[in-house]
């Protein structure tokens, strides 16, 4: 796990390549880089298509009783390590421990659930740190605070849950990202792990040069005092 070569860490990382590149706004309308043209950036409230409600069959809810062995451990095919996917250059340390991140932020309820577990017996891990950020419904990332960022601990059964929005999606040379969450993860008896978030029947997924299909999430739709409000189950095993 520990012996990567170069451009493997390199791609872990930001993303090696001549052509793809991050190119998100900030939340005050420029670029987070220099590279790129403004005018090639979606407008402030751009829409895109909805998910496919024909791919959105609901995972389980985390909040429900999950499949367990005679010995306790959480049933998971094969408890196979959440695949790695690149940092990206939005990190920012510090974010507050919480578990609404919204700020005030409009746009979808979206509702990110799920565990972690470890590889060994893939039991839960308790205390684990959870570290989420994300781009605001125009593909902005706030670099100036805490909007869309924040830390979770696992409670006693190894769950987190977290209330945020859908993110957007930004420019990638000629192309968008799709909509992803950022996560890091650790836990002091564990290999951290660096990682994102994907929703099945996003657009973008097939042409992104990021994403691995073992990240991407079916969603799940309700409606909450007549708001849409989405649901995904994610959870990560640590090596």
């Amino acid at each position: 796990m520990l012996a990567v070569s170069t451009g493997a860490a390199c791609g872990v990382l930001f993303g090696c390549g001549g052509t793809t590149s991050y190119r998100a706004p900030n939340r005050d309308g420029g670029l987070e880089s220099d590279e790129g043209d403004p005018a090639n950036l979606p407008e402030t409230g751009a829409t895109y298509p909805r998910m496919d409600a024909r791919t959105s069959a609901a995972q389980p809810d985390a909040r429900s009783p999950i499949p367990v062995s005679d010995s306790g451990a959480i049933v998971t095919p094969a408890c196979r390590i959440t695949d790695e996917n690149i940092l990206g250059p939005y990190y920012k340390e510090g974010a507050p421990f919480r578990d609404d991140i919204r700020d005030g932020e409009s746009g979808d309820v979206l509702i990110v659930s799920g565990f972690v577990l470890g590889q060994d017996g893939c039991t839960p891990l308790v205390d684990a740190i959870v570290d989420i950020w994300q781009a605001n419904p125009s593909g902005a990332y706030d670099s100036a605070g805490f909007t869309l960022r924040g830390r979770l601990r696992t409670d006693d059964s190894g769950r987190y849950s977290l209330t945020t929005i859908f993110p957007g999606r930004y420019l990638n040379g000629s192309t968008y990202r799709p909509a992803h969450i950022h996560y890091r993860v650790s836990h002091p008896d564990n290999v951290d792990l660096t990682t994102q978030l994907y929703f099945s029947g996003d657009p973008f997924n097939p042409t992104d040069p990021f994403i691995l299909d073992s990240l991407i999430m079916p969603v799940s739709e309700t409606s909450a005092d007549a708001a849409l409000v989405r649901q995904v189950r994610f959870d990560v095993v640590l090596a």
